[in-house]
């Protein structure tokens, strides 16, 4: 037996509005947004031919059952405006195991959950995670989940304004990088310069630091970053090493192998940033390419990316999470272009500093109280397979 939308319905633990009219900063065309949380029985955890995950379903503007229609009916006025508006709405669910472990990791919209002003619907077995939503928070993961987060944001930003300002011209050629049809580089040799260039970034991690506590979307970050700081000052310093002419020396190549390895990575880049610049112009919703046209940047993701350095900032420094956001007028500003480019970047740099700074005196433990947690899983496990 397969675990369908029924079997989810049926086990329901947690419906709430997520999104825009969560945040308190929607529009008369703005989506309604869905969040569940849904018990998976012992028999399909047990069964290893059955793997249950995240769950992004069709829209369904009734529900998809009985349990998700009557939580539906408690939509406030101007949420059914916008649902009957546009005849669906977006829906995510994760089973209770996996909701629990990225809550632990602070994951933003997983705690946003939580810390929820209104539900629609809570089972009795979910309610216990609510009123103890603090154990899931830590100063290691709160600060690292929503910095990381509203960075992304910003490189997305970033990423869209360049190509705003100086779109590609054409697809990148080999011929360009001074490179051959084919790379003169076997596979051997490519696998050796990846094993030493991770063994490197490994090196300076643990050297700096940050081994065993950037994970996750917050060590792929760092990672990143380090990269791009390295391409700047290869730009401006030609005669700097990068990771890449590190690696090739270690696995012992030679001064021509190294030159083409420069090649087939700037060519590498190059194609995969056409590629993403292709698919962008294929997928930019429309409102959003004008306010982009308009602003020279995505004035959305700004406030996505404030909100979150704010939010940030306050779970951090304060122990708490507001989903509903005071501030919401003003984030509403922002997306409608009130701050520019420059006192964005300024402003989110800044927040960040406050919030690692913040760190310092945060009434938050240093890890999320994992003994409870497990605790709060087993027992609504336990309440929910007797039913």
């Amino acid at each position: 037996m397969l675990f369908t939308d029924d079997i989810r319905d049926r086990g329901a633990l947690m419906l709430c509005v997520g999104g825009s009219h969560a945040y308190g900063m929607a529009s008369a065309s703005s989506d309604v947004d869905i969040r569940t949380v849904f018990h998976v029985p012992q028999r399909f955890r047990d069964n290893p031919f059955v793997e249950v995950e995240s769950w992004n379903p069709s829209p369904r503007a009734k529900g998809w059952g009985p349990v998700s229609a009557q939580a539906l009916k408690q939509l406030q006025p101007a949420e059914q405006a916008c649902l009957a508006a546009q005849g669906e709405f977006d829906v995510q669910g994760h089973p209770l195991g996996k909701f629990v472990r990225l809550a632990s990791q602070s994951n933003p919209t997983i705690l946003e959950h939580l810390f929820a002003d209104r539900y629609l619907y809570v089972h009795d077995a979910f309610r216990p995670l609510i009123e103890n939503k603090r154990v899931f928070l830590s100063r290691k993961h709160s600060f690292q989940a929503f910095t990381g987060y509203a960075r992304g944001q910003m490189e997305r930003i970033e990423t869209h304004r360049k190509w705003l300002l100086n779109p590609p011209k054409k697809a990148p050629e080999r011929s360009d990088f001074g490179l051959p049809k084919a790379c003169p580089l076997s596979d051997e040799v490519r696998d050796n310069i990846a094993a030493a260039t991770t063994a490197i970034m490994k090196e300076w991690s643990t050297e700096q630091g940050f081994d065993g506590i950037l994970e996750g979307t917050a060590r792929q970050m760092v990672e990143r970053r380090l990269r791009q700081y390295q391409t700047d000052l290869r730009s401006e310093f030609p005669v700097l090493l990068t990771l890449e002419d590190i690696a090739a020396k270690r696995a012992g190549l030679g001064e021509d192998v190294r030159l083409v390895l420069k090649g087939e990575k700037r060519f590498k880049e190059a194609r995969k940033n056409w590629s993403k610049y292709q698919g962008w112009l294929r997928s930019r919703n429309p409102v959003r390419a004008a306010l982009e046209r308009r602003f020279g940047f995505d004035t959305k993701f700004a406030a996505h990316a404030l909100r979150l350095s704010r939010a940030g900032l306050e779970v951090v420094r304060d122990g708490a999470l507001a989903v509903l956001r005071p501030d919401a007028e003003e984030l509403l500003a922002v997306r409608n272009g009130a701050l520019s480019y420059e006192d964005l970047v300024s402003e989110v740099e800044g927040l960040y500093a406050q919030t690692k700074e913040a760190l310092g005196s945060s009434p938050l433990p240093p890890e999320p109280d994992y003994d409870r947690i497990t605790s709060l899983l087993l027992e609504a496990y336990e309440r929910l397979d007797a039913r």
